[in-house]
């Protein structure tokens, strides 16, 4: 045998010892779980080819080669789904379908002669012979997996991690050799001999890979040992040259005679031998490739503990900090960014700014970011943590991940450290990348682990030495300015108590305002009582005049102004106790009152005309502004709620309006709002009396209607009783023949009109059971019974009925004693006919089963479950009310009522229990259960009325 026929085997052997190290590396990723299957399908690929170059017989080499394609049909799809969940391509799904749609045909085909048939033989193996679809095979191979190369490719150039550049880089490389290498096998299925190197593809593709997991933590495996490679390719290379030696040594020494048991340990001595040197060989190679620069982390932790310890002043310690970190660990930069304020962290340079937006620049305490390091106290490895968001199956938690990668991305980080002082984060440390480009290794992060409570520590030292320097400059300042200001705050002093007094005056006022707003809601009395009160209460206000926007909204109406002042019987005098004859068109260009309320601003004027012309003439406004005290000026501030502006208030002040005090402003706007408030509690009484006598009508109205609808019900069910009974006795009696034997068909008719005749008694008896409910004149008859003999008796009632619909009716004795209750044996009864009938009813097919358990100590629980039409869940909270049904319910059975299922909620309400359903969703069936109490109770009747049972 040709020594190349145990390259796929060794081939095989290096596939699956990869793909099962990522599977159990992190089994939950789907990642890891699709390149899993891909190596599962080259497995096949593989030691199918084996089988093939050993195979002996034609039917055999022919077996093999279509059993290679059990896996090679995926090998496309495979590898365009890894892309698609490497490169976090949620779109274009369908195209992954197709594709898998397309390998299972093709696996399908394979089986036949159109795909593969007779076979090929050549100077180094054989192979089938391929036909027309294993052309076709070709073409979907090719296209799919040039898709792969291009998604995997974009996914590279966009990339902004230099990890994930890397890993893309790696990933396009070992698919590319695979195929490349890996498709010269498809040459001697059309007839060209070749050396099967084609099959060193999946050693050269394990070791590709194999080097971007160590190297580049691809497939989210972190930082892995050089070791733990070394003897991964030591075993590998260990076993397959024992493998290859015992195949060499036996081919050598097959025609000499010698014993096989001295080729085994002549090929172990080799082994042994040889397993140092090559042991010694890999170390030094894993070592050369994995850890180009060594860094004595001793020596980086020494010179960062002397720059903590020395360095005092907080901006030299920083900066010191950062170059020694970053030439130790030789990344391009660390910076430290400080909590300010307990608002965000910013780094030291800009601590001491002015610019008001600096924060928004920086991580706030309350970012997610900020939140996840003071949560978790770990330090965030930024491509880890990236691909960790991208495994994520939770949306929620990976839309948050998706917050923290922007955050560091806003930093530039590549690795965030927190720094924790007495439990509380007080600095973060932000490194950038390293300069080889190589990922953040355990020694590094256990570097950092250490030395980052050193941080706090010097942090603190350094804050404390800056603010006993700033201390010392600040505390001449305030010596200095203290002297100056002295004499400035004795003067500021006497200025301040005279606005306290104002203030605290404005706000007794202003409380007494509220006082009596909250004690009345007529707005009449309240607004006299407050317009009164304003002159008193507002220094050099000598009159207010309050307007209010009539109802249609075309006039501004003078309402009221201060009745027990000289000034107001002067005016009185002149236009007539009643002020609110006196209108202003909203629509007037000249008025400063209309002004206010359109503009919904305050105005002021130190003309009267423009306060009340119109309506008064100008001759009246004349007058009243020469009457004593005369008014300087005017302020007007509109009544506003919500949007809309419902009325003024106008003050009149003695004082230019160049003296009129902020203060002075506040009070009269605060007075206005009052007012406002007052106006629209009053007009929202109004509207609620207004709407609560109608509602009283309409209840009133609603209350008769109920009672002669009840009346109704009452005395029609009893009018139809009587000679519905007839009815059924006579029909009854035919039906026994009392009258002469019936042909057939005049049978089958009265069987008819009999059944009829019975659900409508049944249906007049639920219409009577609910007027007497309604009513009150419902009476429970108690009685101690079998509840397992009761439902028994139902069932056994109901199994004809279940019968001729072809429907299983079960009722599961219980394992355990039921307790009898005291209940109304008729009502019960009623409870589990109404529910078994209806289970039999609503069901085609299937089976209904009735079951009882004991539940708790005191109560006991049936249940009564079909296969049938099933119930919404939204639809089953309102089942139980009164002409309720389901959705549809009418289609299967239309002559129900919507009130079987009312009573049995009442009666076993009544009986102190409860009455549900669940159900799964339309046509998922449902189980009804209800549930009784086993306590006892005295043997005496009962009424049944609204307010004993829960609504």
């Amino acid at each position: 045998m040709n020594i190349a026929n145990f390259l796929p085997l060794l081939s095989a052997f290096f596939v699956l010892g990869l793909g099962i190290f990522v599977f159990i590396r992190n089994w939950r990723s789907k990642q890891n779980q699709i390149f899993f299957s891909f190596c599962i399908a080259l497995l096949f690929w593989l030691f199918g080819t084996y089988m093939l170059f050993t195979s002996s017989t034609d039917d055999q080499a022919i077996f093999w080669d279509r059993f290679v394609y059990i896996g090679v049909a995926f090998v496309p799809t495979l590898m365009l789904h890894f892309s698609f969940v490497f490169t976090k391509e949620k779109k274009q799904k369908w195209l992954l379908y197709f594709a898998y749609a397309l390998s299972i045909f093709f696996i399908i085909i394979s089986r036949t002669d159109y795909f593969v048939a007779d076979v090929f033989r050549y100077d180094w193996g054989l192979h089938t012979k391929a036909k027309f679809f294993h052309h076709l095979f070709l073409v979907f191979f090719t296209v799919f997996i040039v898709l792969t190369y291009i998604k995997i490719y974009k996914y590279y150039k966009s990339a902004r991690s230099a990890l994930i550049k890397q890993q893309a880089k790696y990933i396009f490389i070992a698919f590319l050799l695979l195929v490349v290498i890996g498709s010269v096998a498809y040459l001697p299925a059309y007839g060209i001999g070749i050396y099967p190197f084609a099959y060193i593809a999946g050693v050269i593709f394990s070791t590709i890979l194999a080097y971007a997991i160590i190297r580049y933590r691809f497939m989210n495996i972190r930082v892995v040992l050089s070791r733990s490679i070394l003897y991964f390719l030591l075993v590998v290379l260990i076993s397959g040259g024992f493998v290859l030696a015992a195949f060499l040594i036996g081919q050598v020494f097959a025609d000499s005679g010698i014993n096989q048991l001295y080729v085994g340990i002549i090929v172990s001595l080799v082994v042994v031998l040889g397993y140092e040197p090559l042991k010694n060989f890999f170390a030094r190679i894993t070592d050369r490739i994995f850890y180009k620069e060594k860094i004595d982390y001793q020596l980086v932790l020494r010179e960062v503990s002397t720059v903590l310890s020395e360095e005092i002043e907080l901006n030299s310690l920083v900066e010191s900090f950062g170059e020694t970190l970053a030439d130790g660990i030789k990344i391009k930069y660390a910076r430290l960014y400080l909590s300010v304020d307990e608002l965000c962290f910013i780094p030291v340079e800009d601590v001491k700014k002015k610019r008001k937006n600096i924060k928004s620049e920086y991580p706030s305490c309350h970012s997610p970011l900020v939140r996840e390091l003071d949560k978790s106290k770990e330090i965030i490895i930024f491509d880890e943590y990236e691909r960790k968001a991208a495994d994520e199956q939770d949306e929620k938690k990976e839309k948050k991940m998706q917050k923290i990668i922007r955050d560091m991305e806003a930093l530039n980080a590549l690795a965030l450290v927190p720094v924790f002082r007495e439990n509380k984060m007080t600095a973060l440390l932000v490194l950038g990348p390293k300069i080889s480009g190589d990922p953040f290794s355990n020694e590094d992060i256990r570097l950092l682990q250490v030395i980052s409570p050193q941080v706090a520590s010097a942090l603190e030292k350094a804050k404390l030495y800056q603010e006993a320097q700033m201390f010392n400059v600040k505390l001449q300042k305030e010596v200095d300015k203290a002297t100056a200001s002295l004499k400035k705050a004795n003067a500021e002093m006497k200025e301040t108590n005279i606005e306290i007094e104002i203030k605290n005056k404005n706000l007794n006022t202003l409380q007494r305002f509220s006082s009596e707003i909250l004690k009345n809601v007529e707005f009449k009395k309240i607004s006299h009582e407050i317009i009164n009160s304003i002159p008193k209460e507002i220094k050099d206000c000598e009159n207010v005049l309050l307007s209010i926007v009539g109802p249609k909204k075309r006039f501004l109406v003078a309402h009221s102004i201060p009745e027990n002042t000289a000034f107001a019987k002067g005016i009185f005098a002149l236009i007539g106790d009643d002020i609110s004859k006196y209108k202003v068109p909203l629509t007037s260009k000249t008025n400063i009152m209309v002004q206010a309320i359109k503009d919904k601003r305050p105005k002021m004027t130190t003309d009267l005309k423009e306060l009340v012309s119109p309506p008064l003439p100008i001759q009246v406004a004349d007058k009243i502004a020469k009457m004593p005290p005369i008014a300087k000026s005017f302020i007007i501030i509109p009544i506003v709620v919500g949007d809309e502006a419902w009325g003024t208030m106008a003050f009149s002040l003695t004082r230019e309006p160049a003296d009129v005090a902020a203060a002075d402003m506040e009070m009269m706007s605060a007075v206005t709002r009052e007012l406002g408030i007052a106006l629209e509690r009053s007009r929202f009484y109004e509207k609620l009396q207004s709407i609560n006598e109608k509602l009283t009508e309409a209840n009133e109205h609603l209350k008769d209607l109920d009672r002669a609808k009840s009346e109704f019900m009452s005395i029609a069910s009893h009018q139809l009783r009587t000679p519905l009974s007839g009815v059924m006795g006579y029909l009854s009696m035919i039906l026994e023949g009392d009258y002469g034997k019936l042909k057939k068909e005049q049978k089958e008719i009265i069987e008819d009109v009999f059944e009829a005749s019975q659900r409508l008694i049944r249906l007049v008896n639920v219409f009577l059971n609910v007027t007497r409910i309604e009513a009150g004149r419902f009476i429970l008859n108690f009685a101690k019974i079998d509840m397992v003999q009761t439902i028994e008796d139902e069932v056994h009632e109901l199994m004809p009925t279940a019968d001729k619909k072809g429907i299983t009716l079960i009722f599961n004795q219980p394992r355990t004693k039921i307790p009898e209750v005291i209940v109304d044996p008729d009502k019960i009864k009623d409870v589990v006919l109404n529910l078994v009938d209806n289970a039999i009813k609503y069901t085609k097919e299937g089976e209904v089963i009735v079951g009882i358990k004991k539940e708790g100590k005191d109560m006991i629980h049936v249940t009564v479950k079909d296969s049938g039409v099933g119930i919404d869940p939204e639809e089953a909270k309102h089942l139980f009310d009164k002409f309720v049904r389901g959705s549809g319910i009418a289609r299967v059975q239309p002559d129900g009522s919507g009130l079987g299922l009312f009573i049995a909620r009442r009666i076993t309400e009544a009986h102190g229990g409860e009455i549900w359903v669940d159900s799964k969703g339309i046509g998922k069936g449902s189980t009804f259960h209800f549930t009784l109490s086993t306590k006892d109770r005295p043997l005496e009747p009962e009424k049944v009325t609204l307010k004993k049972v829960k609504a």
